[in-house]
């Protein structure tokens, strides 16, 4: 599996519109299997919640894949998260999860997110039940923040 770079997301140019087709057809690339919300009770700043996202992806894959979990790339989950503002931060995450681990991902992601978060209003986990429109709900902002209110998970992982 190819890692994701911040050049290979779709760059902020030209208008809001062209813009969004970009995002959306960059999205329209990758299969996901859950939409994840969550929704800190205090204010959390963006770098706090991407330091937090990293602890999730990795707590997330060692429950999964054991604690060799960084020699299976191809097995281990994926997640794309958009950070929104409005009235308060929180995180919208697209997750693609190997079929054989949905259910275990499910009983998993609540109590690791309250756990990192201390303290969520909320926290929902979902099946994607449309690709589509749930690209267009997550990026409908994403020019708003460019890259910085956009993350992919393999920005984590550490190249050896």
């Amino acid at each position: 599996m190819r890692i994701i770079t911040q050049r290979d997301k779709p760059l902020p140019v030209g208008t809001k519109d062209s813009y969004l087709a970009a995002h959306r057809e960059f999205l329209g690339r990758y299969t996901f299997s859950h939409f994840v919300t969550v929704n800190p009770v205090a204010e959390v700043s963006m770098e706090s919640f991407r330091r937090r996202l990293k602890h999730f992806h990795a707590m997330v894959d060692r429950k999964l894949l054991g604690k060799f979990w960084l020699e299976y790339p191809e097995r281990r989950t994926f997640f794309f998260a958009y950070f929104q503002n409005d009235p308060y931060i929180h995180v919208h995450l697209l997750v693609k999860v190997l079929p054989e681990y949905q259910e275990e991902f499910e009983a998993l992601c609540c109590p690791i997110l309250r756990k990192l978060f201390s303290s969520t209003k909320a926290v929902q986990v979902e099946r994607l039940r449309s690709q589509e429109r749930c690209g267009r709900y997550v990026s409908r902002d994403a020019h708003m923040h460019a890259m910085e209110g956009f993350i992919v998970s393999p920005e984590f992982v550490e190249r050896r």
